[in-house]
């Protein structure tokens, strides 16, 4: 038997695929807007000298987590010079436009 393109069993499921990974990218959009809300909430901005842009997590424990999963999501990063519980995050964009600089 030959299938046409959307007469195709498999054709069904290459559209759900789509439609979970549509599902999939806001869900993480939405994760990533409140976990920049929690971090927010805590955070001490930088605004000059060799940290500004960054922002510091003031030790707090749920600004850390929130920092580290938006690290995880590769939509943050964490800068090295972090220590104990005080870590210092930005995101990502901030990095590329300062040339991948710490």
């Amino acid at each position: 038997m030959t299938y046409g393109e959307t007469e195709h069993p498999h054709a069904a499921c290459r559209e759900r695929i789509a439609e979970l990974e549509a599902e999939v990218a806001l869900l993480k959009d939405e994760l990533a807007e409140s976990l920049v809300a929690t971090l927010r909430s805590s955070w001490c901005s930088i605004s000059t000298g060799t940290m500004a842009g960054w922002v510091d997590s003031c030790a707090m424990a749920t600004a850390m987590e929130a920092g580290d999963r938006l690290v995880e999501l590769g939509l943050w990063e964490r800068h090295p010079n972090g220590y104990g519980r005080r870590w210092f995050y930005r995101r990502v964009q901030a990095a590329e436009a300062a040339g991948g600089e710490g």
